[in-house]
């Protein structure tokens, strides 16, 4: 046996006794991994990704990095108040002086659990998470059995990554960091064992895919970068693999996991370099094709996450494209991501169905996004997820039905409208439990919705909306819900007809002992909230355009009414003098917004007679 044999068994019985490696046997780690037995190869793969983690896991970027990047946040809580947690996040490794007698005196146990636990392939993933003793300590051996028992019934990386932490905190590592990772040249290691073992080996490709995972994720926030040719080199590797793997004359089956991580690697290399997105569409290589072939009819939180990605930077770049080719291609890939989420909102899995409408709310930023959402039945979904017991679930897909009725064009109001929307819209101003906000974004649906043309407004009409508006104005304590109350109503009456003004004036006419009209009372108020609001504010300004161009309607409409029945005033004039209104529309011409004071002077100089400040001033 030569020298480098030995030094490699010594690492390797320490590793399998107590997990615990001094310092001075990082440089042995290559020896690891370059070894010609998988063993020892798998070995140095789990040693270097369990000490990174272990190094990082306090640290914020590499929990938010790890997560974006298609894996669960690692769970970084303390299980056990008798562990001995860095709560500081600094990194000291931490040595509890008492592993190695506990794995001695409990080996016996680890048989037993094992076989007992673990050994069982049909045993439910959930089960086997929840059956994991945290009070147990355990070693590299027992981490071996664990997972690679286990790892070909996982389907899902979430679930294969919160086992992985389960084993992964309690042990003190050796201390290695990012430059020993890039010293060591263990990237472009790793990529070599990708290529060699792919068709052979499902034990070491679960590895190294989960190491290069890891290692992107401690590379947030980190002055340490991945080299460009480094990245390339991985992602041309990733996408064979994809390849490989989908190819129908594949003979080899891989287990699903396989598939889901390198899903999750393909999806980090994008989001760290995402001109290789644009220029796959661009070049029409095929790669987006893959990953969506490879997600296809398996609607899971991976896939999900994968589609969010390519819709927030493709549609980033959608938006500031001039290459036709690349906005043909992605209007394709968006329609196949489409279906995909219609498939996985009806799902029962709330990270799923959160995602799913996060993905489909970006989605719904243009009207080109928004047609290609309502040719599925996503927002026929989304309706009847707005009724979820579970208030932030209902908040997100009440946010997909807010979106498309704000940035929606008319034909495609009318599909919002046919899909009982209004209906879900009142149901949610009408629970005062939901979660706070909630109220708020469904007034402002309502008003965008009502604004596009008098059909619309009648619909709210009949679906005694206008009634609930001016209530949640008056009573409501949350303000920003009485404020997209107002603008609801203040919306809706800049398109309403004379007969629709009347109704919307009469059905909250109810009187106080000074005769206020409430829906008048509701105008004045807004136009003195605005008066005092920030200018520079672009959702004050568009307020107050709202209430004007309101305000206006319903006093143009006064006039056709004098003129028709013979008044001898305009009766929503006299009402709106009634409640001071005129005065509180005089302060609106200090308003420094063009639009804002041109429209008060014509509405002061056509119903008030009233000489405009800014007037004289010109």
């Amino acid at each position: 046996m030569n020298k480098n044999d030995a030094s490699i068994d010594i690492l390797v019985n320490q590793m399998e006794n107590s997990f615990s490696i001094s310092t001075n046997i990082i440089k042995n780690v290559s020896n690891l991994l370059e070894s010609t037995k998988i063993d020892e190869k798998i070995k140095g793969l789990r040693l270097v990704y369990a000490s990174l983690h272990y190094k990082y896991k306090n640290n914020n970027d590499y929990k938010k990095n790890l997560l974006n990047r298609g894996c669960v946040m690692l769970n970084t809580q303390d299980k056990n108040e008798n562990d001995i947690y860095n709560a500081d996040g600094n990194n000291n490794m931490i040595n509890n002086n008492n592993d190695s007698n506990n794995i001695m005196n409990n080996n016996n146990n680890y048989n037993t659990f094992f076989s007992n636990t673990y050994n069982n392939n049909n045993m439910n993933n959930s089960s086997i998470l929840n059956n994991y003793s945290t009070n147990d300590q355990i070693n590299l051996k027992m981490l071996n059995s664990m997972i690679f028992t286990n790892y070909k019934s996982i389907s899902n990386v979430d679930e294969y990554f919160e086992l992985l932490d389960k084993c992964l905190t309690r042990e003190s590592v050796i201390d290695i960091n990012l430059s020993d990772i890039f010293e060591m040249n263990i990237i472009n290691i790793i990529k070599a064992l990708l290529y060699n073992y792919i068709f052979h080996n499902d034990e070491i490709i679960v590895e190294a895919l989960t190491l290069l995972i890891i290692i992107f994720g401690c590379c947030s926030g980190s002055t340490e970068k991945i080299k460009q040719d480094v990245v390339d080199e991985l992602y041309t590797c990733s996408v064979y693999m994809l390849k490989n793997i989908c190819q129908k004359s594949c003979e080899k089956v891989y287990t699903p996991l396989i598939v889901q991580l390198i899903i999750s690697l393909l999806r980090t290399i994008m989001i760290y370099d995402i001109s290789k997105l644009k220029n796959d569409l661009i070049d029409n290589k095929g790669i987006v094709d893959i990953l969506l072939k490879s997600i296809e009819n398996v609607p899971n939180l991976n896939g999900v996450r994968v589609c969010y990605t390519l819709v927030v930077y493709g549609l980033k770049m959608f938006y500031v494209s001039t290459c036709q080719i690349y906005e043909k291609s992605f209007l394709r890939e968006l329609e196949v991501i489409t279906n995909y989420l219609s498939t996985c909102i009806k799902m029962n899995d709330e990270k799923v169905l959160f995602l799913t409408s996060s993905t489909c709310i970006t989605i719904c930023e243009n009207q080109i996004g928004i047609d290609v959402l309502l040719k599925t039945d996503i927002l026929h979904n989304a309706v009847i997820l707005c009724e979820s017991s579970n208030p932030d679930l209902a908040f997100e897909a009440l946010s997909i039905i807010s979106k498309i009725a704000y940035a929606a064009n008319h034909q495609q109001i009318c599909i919002l409208i046919s899909c009982n929307v209004i209906k879900a819209l009142k149901k949610i101003l009408n629970n005062t439990k939901i979660k706070p906000g909630a109220r708020a974004r469904a007034c402002n649906a309502l008003g965008n919705i009502g604004c596009e043309t008098a059909s619309e407004v009648e619909l709210l009409i009949k679906n005694d909306v206008f009634p609930l508006l001016v209530d949640i104005f008056q009573t409501d304590n949350d303000f920003n819900t009485k404020i997209e109350a107002a603008y609801a109503v203040c919306a809706c009456l800049s398109k309403a007809n004379q007969k629709q003004v009347g109704y919307i004036i009469s059905c909250t006419a109810t009187t106080n002992r000074l005769g206020q009209n409430i829906c008048m009372q509701l105008i004045a108020d807004m136009l003195e909230l605005v008066s005092e609001s920030d200018p520079m504010n672009n959702g004050s300004v568009k307020l107050c355009k709202s209430i004007l161009r309101g305000l206006e309607n319903i006093l143009d409409k006064g006039d056709d009414e004098t003129r028709d029945l013979s008044l001898w005033e305009n009766p929503y004039v006299f009402m709106f003098k009634e409640v001071q209104g005129d005065i509180k529309l005089l302060q609106m011409q200090f308003f420094p917004e063009y639009y804002v004071v041109n429209k008060t002077y014509d509405i002061l100089a056509k119903y008030f007679s009233l000489t405009s400040t800014w007037n004289n001033r010109k």
